[in-house]
């Protein structure tokens, strides 16, 4: 489940860079969405050190990453989004 959410928001993170951006964020938009989706995984997982019956893992850090680096795919050549 969390490839496929921060998939989603690697998608739309990418897409706002493209679309709204300064030129310097347009240029690496993608690395932009796939840093910021990490980072923000990873502050999911420290929140969780905070929440009864919750324990961080690194396997949901990795996965939050993966689906953030595999929804670039769809801007590859498409810049248009």
């Amino acid at each position: 489940m969390h490839t496929v959410e921060y998939g989603i928001l690697g998608f739309l993170l990418a897409r706002a860079f493209l679309k709204s951006s300064p030129p310097f964020f347009r240029r690496s938009f993608q690395a932009w969405a796939v840093g910021i989706a990490i980072f923000y995984g990873f502050t999911d997982e420290i929140h969780q050190l905070f929440v009864p019956m919750r324990q961080p893992s690194s396997f949901d850090l990795l996965c939050d990453g993966l689906g953030a680096v595999v929804a670039q795919l769809f801007f590859i050549g498409k810049r248009g989004f």
